[in-house]
């Protein structure tokens, strides 16, 4: 698919989708959330993609939602038929968090609102120094969407109350300090670290990464006993797939692990596990 406020690509197991309206310092317009949502897409769908790097063009991730289009009433949220949808952003954020790759956010600038939503849904989050993390929803007379999810599981209720109530924006050696940010580099690494980040994540199962994901959540969000009924569901898939008797092979021989990914379905199980 051709895109116009975002582009994509894909280069070996790493997709690299970039948000592209430098000049309004990648505001999301409502055309832009349908290309971010099928980039999203496209991404989930090949097989041959691992891990997902997502960046800004120019010396901005993302100002946030275009103020523009909501100056003139269009609403990023509404359906095609101008129905509003049940969920904040046109469902980015759900379909972020329900992508079975790694996801990396390469943050070359701010990150606000909405750009900071995008963020926080990543895995990882690799910065310059120029980042900044800012969520003024409340400030603005409106209402955080994901931010009210990861930020408390992220830095904790005492930080994310400082972002989402007053509204607080974090610089980059601040939210490296509380764990917001896995690493900071001068700007002109950021994409350099994102993809080594990216390549080594690559190296891994893609089985057990899919997996480890959704057992993490789990645990987050359900019981001991659920969170262990899903992992030992998913092991057993694990070394069904052959990836586990690759990496024990490749471990006697000494030698670094080449992973093909599950021949079997991954079925969810337990709840809290969210739809692949």
């Amino acid at each position: 698919m051709s895109y116009e406020q975002v582009t994509y690509s894909r280069e070996g197991a790493i997709a690299t989708l970039t948000l592209n309206r430098p000049r309004a310092r990648n505001a999301v317009s409502r055309k832009m959330a349908a290309e971010i949502r099928s980039a999203l897409q496209e991404a989930g769908r090949d097989s041959q993609v691992r891990v997902l790097v997502v960046t800004g063009a120019g010396d901005a991730f993302c100002a946030g939602v275009d103020l523009n289009e909501a100056r003139q009433g269009i609403d990023l949220t509404a359906g095609p038929e101008g129905q509003v949808l049940q969920n904040p952003a046109g469902g980015l954020d759900l379909i972020l968090r329900r992508l079975d790759k790694p996801t990396v956010a390469a943050v070359n600038g701010p990150a606000i609102g909405m750009g900071c939503d995008l963020a926080l849904c990543c895995d990882f989050r690799v910065c310059a120094p120029t980042a900044r993390f800012w969520e003024p929803y409340v400030q603005r007379g409106s209402i955080p969407s994901a931010g009210c999810y990861y930020l408390p599981r992220l830095i904790g209720l005492a930080g994310a109350y400082r972002m989402l109530l007053l509204g607080e924006a974090v610089d980059a050696e601040e939210a490296e300090r509380i764990g917001l940010a896995h690493k900071v580099v001068p700007a002109d690494e950021v994409m350099v670290e994102a993809n080594a980040m990216a390549e080594q994540l690559a190296q891994a199962s893609p089985t057990c990464l899919q997996a480890t994901k959704h057992a993490m959540w789990l645990g987050l969000e359900a019981d001991l006993e659920a969170t262990l009924d899903y992992v030992t569901h998913a092991r057993t898939v694990a070394e069904l797939s052959g990836d586990f008797e690759e990496g024990i092979k490749a471990y006697l021989e000494r030698r670094e692990p080449v992973f093909q990914g599950t021949r079997v379905a991954l079925t969810n199980r337990g709840k809290g596990i969210p739809p692949a």
